[in-house]
């Protein structure tokens, strides 16, 4: 038998009946051309644990006889150092990363939003390094059997995962894990007493166990026995529970005063106006942050938050207040963002942007976050008056029912909406 060449392989001519022929090589042992009624297929034959395995390489045509060649010489110099030839292909590369699947998740996501949550999950399977709750025995004459309890802070050290084979990661790991990210403290503020970051803790899981989840089915691991390691914490009941969060700004605190001048007087004033904006129309913050000038019409009137949440468009009324902020924006635009921010690599302002939030936490007395806006936003409406149906629509919330969707405020009707609202929010502001 000839050596196979680019020419030679071309010259085979196919079946004319269901038969098939093997052109083997005569440099390279087990490495051929099956040629059938409809095609010419690539194969190298390997010695493996005492019997002969067929591997195939690919299809003629596309890919060319030298690149057949080293494929598999490659295929079998993994098989001389012992590695199963159908092990790739039945759990796909043996060496793919933690990383390298998070990758392939995020790259099949196109909301902002969403991409922005995955990235920041991923940093909690990186290095990561904080504090936690540490309960200890100390000794005291007082105390029952001369022993008390003490609740101390200790470092706590998480190695990178991101580098590791997802395959080798197992329930125990995930379960430690969990366990010592769900007790870590949240670094922008060690608050008294100390909460551990639980949310945090689930939702990074919960982005792990989608990635595994997608990995599992695009591969069909569960004919080789992989299960998803992350279900270890639903089996064992380690999901933490959550405290629903109802904080608000206190408009008729001082704080609030004070929480507005601050806002009015931030460098940049674009994240300012930011604050002051996302709390006027009750926007989620990544909402207000990706907010583009195309969907926004000051001649109109109105603007347009696109592919929120519930993946629906939302136009609204644009109210004296929020008007001001948008030509301030106007004034300063830098890009297609109205908050447009130079120092961003996504070239809005960064959501949420921690250290503007702390500076304005320590210049008011208020302790806040992001959500807690649109949270003042919808419980403001409702003591205004303001019908639930409404404040739902103006909330961007998925419609509950048919009823729901027969309600259809007119643009009027939210222009007063809006406009109560802010005159509302004046008021208080101006209160010293």
């Amino acid at each position: 038998m000839p050596k196979l060449t680019q020419n030679y392989v071309k010259s085979l001519p196919l079946s004319k009946d269901t038969s098939q022929k093997i052109y083997l090589d005569d440099e390279l042992t087990g490495f051929g051309v099956r040629v059938s009624k409809r095609s010419k297929v690539f194969y190298v034959y390997m010695q493996f644990e005492g019997k002969v395995k067929k591997r195939k390489l690919g299809e003629y045509g596309l890919m060319t006889v030298d690149q057949a060649r080293k494929e598999a010489v490659v295929m079998k110099g993994k098989v001389l150092a012992g590695q199963d030839p159908y092990e790739e292909r039945r759990n796909g590369p043996s060496a793919e990363t933690l990383r390298q699947i998070f990758d392939e998740h995020k790259a099949k996501k196109n909301k902002a939003s969403t991409i922005s949550s995955i990235d920041a999950a991923m940093k909690k399977f990186g290095p990561l390094k904080g504090m936690a709750l540490k309960t200890i025995s100390v000794p005291d004459s007082k105390a029952h059997r001369g022993i008390r309890q003490e609740t101390t802070l200790v470092e706590v050290s998480l190695p990178d995962w991101l580098g590791r084979k997802y395959r080798d990661i197992t329930e125990h790991d995930v379960a430690e894990r969990f366990k010592k990210l769900s007790g870590m403290l949240p670094s922008r503020k060690l608050s008294d007493p100390p909460n551990p970051i639980t949310r945090t803790a689930n939702r990074t899981f919960k982005w792990l166990q989608a990635v595994y989840t997608a990995e599992i089915e695009r591969k069909r691991l569960k004919k080789t026995g992989f299960e998803n390691p992350v279900d270890v914490l639903t089996r064992e009941d380690l999901w933490g529970e959550e405290n629903e969060r109802k904080t608000v700004l206190n408009l008729d605190l001082p704080e609030f005063h004070k929480w507005w001048e601050a806002c009015k007087q931030l460098t940049p004033s674009v994240i300012g106006d930011y604050f002051m904006f996302t709390l006027l129309t009750g926007s989620r913050s990544v909402e207000a942050a990706t907010l583009e000038w195309k969907t926004v019409d000051l001649d109109a009137g109105k603007m347009t938050f696109e592919d929120t949440k519930n993946r629906k468009d939302y136009t609204f009324p644009i109210a004296p207040e929020t008007r001001k902020i948008l030509e301030r924006r106007l004034k300063e635009k830098i890009n297609t963002y109205v908050f447009g921010y130079a120092e961003s690599a996504t070239g809005h302002v960064v959501c949420p942007p921690q250290h503007a939030i702390k500076q304005v936490r320590d210049e008011s007395g208020a302790y806040w976050c992001m959500h807690d806006l649109r949270r003042t936003f919808a419980t403001s409406l409702v003591e205004l008056g303001v019908h639930p149906f409404a404040v739902m629509k103006l909330m961007k919330h998925r419609e509950p029912s048919v009823t729901f969707g027969y309600v259809q405020p007119t643009h009027e009707q939210f222009l007063a909406i809006f406009t109560n609202y802010e005159n509302h929010v004046l008021t208080k502001a101006k209160r010293q």
